[in-house]
């Protein structure tokens, strides 16, 4: 196959499309795609995806998509290899490209997809892939492409016993391997013709085409088909009742190099060898050889035992990383589905505070001054009653104008920018003091705190925090307050809490106090709006932390709120 073309078709592809294209990830998929080594490339590959700055898989780019076709192909998940091969031709290949790298990846995987269906056809030339394939390849006139699409066919025919189709298609497929100068694929065509015509008896055919396999396996070395080749005489030899012949033909086999790509070969040649001394009646000679094949069949299944082991562990290695994948995209998905929420949010945000500062406030503004220019200019032939409807309209705008402020301060707490850089918590607590000094002055209180640790946090967010729950804890309260700060660390928590000696809460308001606006006592004894709890809650909710009320044990309430690691420092 083309796989070259391929490979620079898939390079080229990255290339204008402005994609990095590291050495480590090429090095990865021509492991995979050009020396067909799937144990080694997939780890590989796997690592050199994780560290390269490109998306493949989100972007439609067909390396993966085809990399995840070949690797199940060789791990015998033929389906799902299928459907792979699909996605290459549907989403890449049938793109408006005038191309030769296009024509040859098209090809390619109409080639995988005829070899992945093979065993589910009667006739191969029923085959639409196959057809497409030997199509694609005669056009682009790549003739070792129509020789490997040849050599599929012939051994398609030689598995359902049709010879005569199997020695006319290994014929061709020779002679587009000598026109593509091939030489090996050319030794390889011989030989499964010299084995071909063996098995119907046509040994003086089947010894001609012997012996030009030779002189081509001897052109390209290759040692392997020279063992194949010895057999396939010897084999000839033995159904002609040659047996002195067929044995001399395979002597000195024991002292060549096993290796686990040959293996197979000498077990057939081993076992040819017992049928021979069997044959002649030299029982020590048979089971000497016997007991080679033996061996060499143990071998090849703890071979072939290790290699399933070995594809198992490459899919389900695989398999988690596209699972990763997946989860990635969704992950990427949810994420920019989030920040259109938020762009969306913030906008509608912003069209409110723009629609509280001057649509409603200006209103208000409008009627506070005609209020107060009534109150001056009010005559002394107005009733007292008068003058104090005209006082419930004032009082009644200024109400309405600070809950608009402070609806205000709420909102834009998700809409103002604020620096985030490392804090002391002590620091701050002073400052938020000094801010409540005449309330701690006139009321005579104490606030203590224990040392609070450094974060990384924006200083308003917390400023505003500490000043909201101090203030509370000092406003409802009949006694001289007293109101302590504490701060623990419990495992990856650190909990913070603000307690007094104030009037406490009631069970059934101590969810509902933080609800906005929403004050749980009726009556004016203590000023406020019922915005307070509201903005410390939201304001830990955004630090991914929780925020509750409890009663403090010596009296009063204890407001408790808990920040997981990340913001704290120390």
């Amino acid at each position: 196959m083309p796989i070259n073309h391929l490979f620079n078709s898939l390079q080229k592809y990255s290339k204008e499309h402005k994609r990095t294209n590291e050495e480590a990830f090429s090095a990865a998929v021509s492991l995979i795609l050009v020396d067909h080594d799937i144990i080694k490339g997939v780890p590989a590959y796997i690592d050199a995806r994780k560290k390269a700055d490109f998306q493949f898989l989100f972007e439609n780019n067909p390396v993966h998509v085809l990399v995840s076709g070949v690797i199940n192909a060789y791990c015998d998940n033929l389906e799902k290899a299928h459907n792979y091969f699909e996605q290459v031709l549907d989403n890449y290949c049938s793109e408006d490209h005038d191309s030769t790298e296009i024509a040859f990846l098209n090809a390619y995987i109409h080639f995988e997809l005829a070899k992945v269906f093979l065993c589910n056809y009667t006739s191969i030339d029923k085959s639409t892939h196959f057809k497409k394939a030997v199509d694609l390849y005669t056009q682009l006139s790549d003739q070792k492409g129509i020789g490997e699409c040849l050599y599929l066919k012939a051994n398609f025919y030689g598995n359902q016993k049709n010879f005569i189709s199997a020695l006319e298609n290994y014929k061709l497929a020779a002679q587009s391997f000598q026109l593509g100068g091939h030489t090996s694929s050319i030794a390889k065509c011989y030989l499964r013709i010299a084995e071909t015509n063996a098995e119907i008896s046509n040994h003086r055919e089947s010894e001609w085409y012997l012996n030009l396999a030779s002189d081509k396996v001897f052109l390209s070395e290759n040692a392997n088909l020279l063992s194949e080749i010895s057999y396939v005489r010897a084999k000839g030899l033995f159904k002609q009742n040659k047996i002195e012949d067929a044995i001399h033909c395979l002597c000195g086999v024991e002292g060549y190099n096993f290796t686990k790509e040959n293996l197979q070969i000498y077990i057939n040649q081993f076992s040819l060898l017992v049928e021979c001394y069997t044959k002649l009646n030299q029982a020590s000679e048979a089971h000497q050889y016997d007991k080679m094949a033996m061996e060499l069949r143990f071998n090849l299944s703890m071979i072939e035992k290790e290699l399933v082991h070995s594809k198992n562990q490459v899919l389900n290695l695989f398999e988690k990383y596209e699972l990763e994948l997946l989860i990635q995209e969704k992950n990427n998905i949810e994420i920019s589905e989030l920040k259109n929420k938020l762009i969306v949010s913030k906008e509608e945000n912003d069209r409110l505070v723009e629609l509280l500062s001057h649509d409603f406030k200006e209103p208000i503004r409008v009627i506070n001054s005609f209020a107060s220019l009534l109150q001056k200019n009010i005559s002394q032939t107005h009733s007292d009653k008068d003058k104090e409807y005209i006082q419930f309209i004032l009082n009644s705008a200024t109400k309405m104008s600070g809950h608009i402020d402070n609806l205000l301060k709420y909102i834009q707490l998700d809409t103002e920018t604020c620096e985030v850089a490392e804090l002391n918590l002590n620091e701050v607590l002073d400052e938020v003091k000094h801010e409540l000094s005449s309330d701690i002055d006139d009321k005579k209180a104490i606030v203590v705190s224990s040392n609070l640790p450094n974060v990384k946090a924006c200083k308003d967010v917390f400023n505003v925090l500490f000043y909201n729950l101090v203030e509370n804890a000092i406003k409802f309260n009949h006694n001289t307050p007293i109101v302590k700060i504490d701060y623990t660390k419990k495992n990856n928590q650190h909990e913070f809490s603000v307690s007094d000696n104030g009037i406490g809460i009631a069970d059934d308001d101590k969810e509902k106090v933080f609800d906005l606006f929403r004050k749980i006592n009726k009556t004016n004894e203590f000023e406020g709006w019922g915005v307070g709890l509201s903005v410390s809650k939201k304001i830990v909710n955004s630090l991914g932390g929780q925020i509750q009320i409890e009663d403090n044990p010596n009296g009063g309430t204890k407001v408790k709120f808990i920040l997981e690691d990340g913001y704290i420092l120390n």
